[in-house]
């Protein structure tokens, strides 16, 4: 009996302590940890590695109801209840990451001239969550923060930004080939340098990080 409670008692341990190392190494570069211990989607935020597919954009122009810019896209907008633009702007080498949000059958896009605009980029999910519960604001802007570098790690992609400070504030970044593209929520990072799982994409071209504080509009700046 006794051999018995000493076997339930260091595997009660053992346990205890497997448990505490997972929940202490929630650093990017265990990323296949967090994805298994992350919920395919959480309430008001997005869970870690939760990829937002490339819709096309059949068009943009002047809203003739509001100011602003509309966004119609070449696919069904039911299917998607949380959409990004990734703008390119004339005048400007950086990009922005803008969370939109779907007013009569169409997307609006504001604070943006129509004559700046060089390029727009839609990604978007599906998600579980219950309708109007957003986790940003309406046109939350996400800075561009600059790529000090990348490579091709074999089954992953190793990623150096410029510089993260660790704080209240979320990552994505933009995956792209010569054909296709995805958008990934990577959350908060440790460090300025992390890895990300290549996911479909055969023929990485480059990579693009966007950020913001959490649930506000407020940018965190960025090195050129």
């Amino acid at each position: 009996m006794k051999h018995v409670l000493i076997v339930a008692v260091l595997f009660t341990s053992l346990v205890l302590t497997s448990c505490s190392e997972l929940k202490e190494d929630q650093s990017l570069v265990s990323y296949q940890m967090e994805k298994a211990i992350n919920p395919p989607f959480a309430s008001n935020s997005f869970a870690y590695l939760t990829k937002f597919n490339s819709i096309p954009v059949k068009e943009w122009k002047l809203s003739p109801n509001v100011e602003g810019i509309e966004i119609t896209l070449a696919a069904n907008m039911q299917e998607f209840d949380n959409v990004f633009a990734i703008v390119e702007q004339s005048q400007l080498e950086e990009s922005q990451l803008i969370f939109l949000q779907r007013i009569n059958d169409v997307y609006l896009l504001s604070g943006i001239s129509i004559s700046d605009i060089k390029d727009v980029r839609i990604y978007g999910i599906r998600t579980s969550a219950e309708s109007g519960n957003y986790p940003y604001n309406l046109f939350s802007r996400f800075s561009n923060l600059a790529v000090d570098g990348w490579g091709d790690g074999g089954a992953v992609l190793k990623v150096i930004a410029s510089e993260w400070n660790h704080g209240d504030k979320d990552l994505f970044a933009e995956v792209y080939s010569s054909t296709d593209g995805l958008l990934v929520y990577v959350g908060n990072p440790q460090s300025n340098e992390f890895e990300l799982p290549k996911f479909e994409l055969k023929d990485v071209n480059g990579i693009n990080l966007f950020a913001t504080k959490k649930v506000t509009d407020l940018p965190i700046e960025s090195k050129k």
